[in-house]
């Protein structure tokens, strides 16, 4: 009898320790969230021989996932990328190639991210950077775009 009560003992103390051990890496998963980043370029003015280009660079820990958008002066969409993903450390390049009919555009970008704390866009740095070049095919001057953070409902 005495046996008995000692080994059901231990079983139920080590049944414990592999519950709370669960319950501790769900909790850490749960905290785990994803994170979206509006990121806009300031207007460009678009010349018949000018080809934009918006490279994404990822500095952070995990892959993000890009959308990004080529808006003529009404704000319609001239070209999209779909999703793309880009790998912790790599830089991706949307190159839409020749895009006629444009006088003034600008771009717009979605990065999805997953972080382990809240995101503050205005104090935390974001695990990746945009830009946007404009490319003068007939001269091969380059002229880069700023861009500016907004923050999106996450």
């Amino acid at each position: 009898m005495k046996h008995n009560f000692i080994r059901y003992s231990i079983y139920s103390v080590i049944a414990l320790l592999i519950g709370l051990s669960v319950l501790s890496a769900i909790r850490a998963n749960a905290e785990r969230r994803n994170s979206t980043i509006d990121v806009e370029s300031w207007s460009w003015g678009q010349s018949s021989n000018a080809v934009p280009r918006v490279n994404v660079v990822n500095f952070g820990d995990e892959p993000i996932i890009a959308s990004i958008e080529l808006l003529d002066k009404e704000g319609k969409a001239f070209a999209r990328s779909g999703e793309i993903q880009v790998a912790p450390g790599h830089t991706t390049v949307f190159d839409p190639g020749f895009v006629g009919g444009v006088t003034v555009a600008r771009a717009r970008i979605f990065v999805k991210f997953t972080t382990d704390k809240p995101f503050d866009v205005n104090r935390d740095r974001a695990p990746f950077g945009a830009t946007v070049e404009v490319v003068n095919s007939a001269t091969g001057e380059i002229t880069m775009i700023p861009t500016q953070w907004t923050p999106v409902a996450r």
